[in-house]
């Protein structure tokens, strides 16, 4: 019995029609049948539904979605952009801000964070072996993203981590009230220095300037 030449793309309409959006259409390399399979066999090519004609009609055009949010970028006193701010948070005890900023340059290693004070500086607490702030600086881990940390002009850039836990003794912060938050001993170039007394997990450091990276403090945030 001779099969009509019509009864295969009666078939292969059907097919279309009935199966789901994760199947495929098999053609055997030998000839014969078309298949429907999750994925076609050594012995079979993938049939092209837009090389056979079979094409969808286009659905309407969604609805507009509403707006995002106005990114928030930080910039230097002489207006370049420093970076997106990622994350801020205020205290009412003081009006200060912290701001957490996505920052790149040539001479980092890769992307940091700068965790930039209510002062418009970057901030933070570099640790010291010492108990008078003197000596090497250690700083805090940042995770996956390193963190700089400021001190008043000095930028410390977080390295590797320290071959054992250190034991610090103080540790030093700038003062972005401008001496009118207490401070147990204040240093010559103006930062706070407070006595600390643990054995904590620390990287090790390096130091560079506002000017080496470009930037003119203070900062102020901006919207596009």
């Amino acid at each position: 019995m001779t099969t009509p030449r019509w009864l295969p793309l009666l078939l292969l309409a059907t097919l279309v029609a009935t199966s789901a959006p994760a199947e495929t259409l098999c053609r055997s390399k030998r000839g014969g049948g078309v298949n429907v399979r999750s994925a076609c066999r050594k012995h079979e090519t993938v049939l092209s539904l837009t090389a056979l004609g079979v094409t969808d009609t286009p659905g309407p055009n969604g609805s507009q979605g509403p707006a995002g949010p106005t990114p928030v970028h930080l910039v230097d006193a002489t207006g370049l952009e420093v970076g997106p701010v990622l994350n801020a948070a205020g205290t009412s005890s003081n009006n200060q801000v912290m701001a957490a900023v996505l920052f790149t340059h040539s001479s980092l290693p890769g992307p940091v964070l700068l965790a930039v004070t209510g002062d418009g500086r970057i901030g933070g607490n570099v640790y010291h072996e010492s108990t008078d702030c003197s000596g090497p600086g250690y700083v805090d881990s940042g995770g996956w993203l390193p963190i700089l940390t400021g001190v008043q002009s000095t930028i410390y850039i977080p390295g590797a981590a320290a071959p054992a836990p250190i034991h610090v003794r103080s540790y030093e912060v700038s003062d972005p009230q401008n001496g009118i938050t207490p401070c147990p001993v204040r240093t010559a170039s103006g930062s706070c220095c407070n006595t600390y007394d643990h054995t904590i997990n620390v990287l090790t450091t390096t130091t560079t300037s506002y000017m080496a990276l470009g930037l003119t403090p203070p900062f102020r945030a901006l919207t596009r």
